[in-house]
């Protein structure tokens, strides 16, 4: 699987690549950097009953590079963002992501105005959820769910400890003990997800010199999952689907080749 996705990176790259030097005779070549704000929104499908049908909201920041031309540019970032720390189950996201801009309004008309610079966007991103907080785990996890029932058992047996062993209300049956196990208050785990991203944004371009320049950037994207797993057999039938990104940031940059 990593190898079909390195060979579509350099069948889009490779082209990519290539175009930012013919363009490269109107407008130089840049290198820069890039930070912003983001915000994720995604919803989980889960067996978990705190994760099902969960609409996640998470806000934070990214930083990356970014090379490019007139046309064409190229970015690698990466991203830190969260749940509110307001809610008692967080999921906290880390995010790598390679993207390609094509500036469609300079390439039609190369000499209108530098300023204003819409785009639309391709990339794949790298996305790995962290989930904390307080779960219920269904005992219907396959195979894997063998080896985590008796944990489960001794911690409800933990629960019921003092009890009295004439009351049959106060002492679970073993099936009862199996049905479920509690994470509390713990990490639990990670859904780590590859998708593809598509979308677009503006650039106001602000030149500070001849060489350095600042560029404005407002983008919102789309993604669609082409691989997805959970770290723990906890999470095996948990999902992420509908992912919205936007983007608000600042790049600065210097033509120098």
């Amino acid at each position: 699987m990593r190898f079909i996705f390195t060979a579509v990176l350099l069948c889009v790259a490779a082209p990519l690549t290539l175009a930012q030097y013919y363009y490269s005779n109107s407008s130089k070549l840049f290198l820069g950097l890039e930070s912003g704000i983001g915000i994720r929104t995604f919803d989980f499908r889960s067996d978990i009953p705190e994760l099902a049908s969960l609409r996640v909201h998470q806000s934070g920041w990214n930083v990356g590079v970014l090379f490019g031309g007139k046309v064409f540019q190229t970015s690698f970032r990466q991203g830190l963002y969260q749940t509110s720390s307001f809610t008692s189950n967080r999921v906290k996201l880390v995010e790598s992501e390679l993207g390609f801009r094509f500036h469609f309004l300079q390439a039609i008309a190369p000499k209108g105005s530098p300023y204003f610079k819409p785009y639309v966007s391709l990339g794949i991103a790298g996305h790995r959820n962290r989930l904390t907080g307080t779960y219920t785990i269904p005992a219907n996890h396959g195979s894997a769910a063998t080896s985590g029932s008796s944990d489960a058992q001794q911690r409800v047996a933990g629960c019921t400890a003092g009890n009295s062993a004439d009351d049959p209300d106060l002492n679970p049956t073993d099936e009862d003990q199996a049905s479920v196990e509690i994470i509390e208050n713990s990490y639990l785990g990670k859904v780590v997800t590859t998708r593809l991203t598509a979308g677009g944004g503006v650039l106001i371009y602000v030149p500070l010199s001849r060489k350095v320049f600042v560029q404005l950037q407002a983008e919102l994207k789309y993604g669609i999952n082409v691989h997805e797993h959970g770290s723990v057999y906890q999470l095996q039938n948990t999902k992420t689907s509908n992912p919205v990104i936007m983007n608000f940031g600042v790049s600065a940059g210097i033509k120098s080749f």
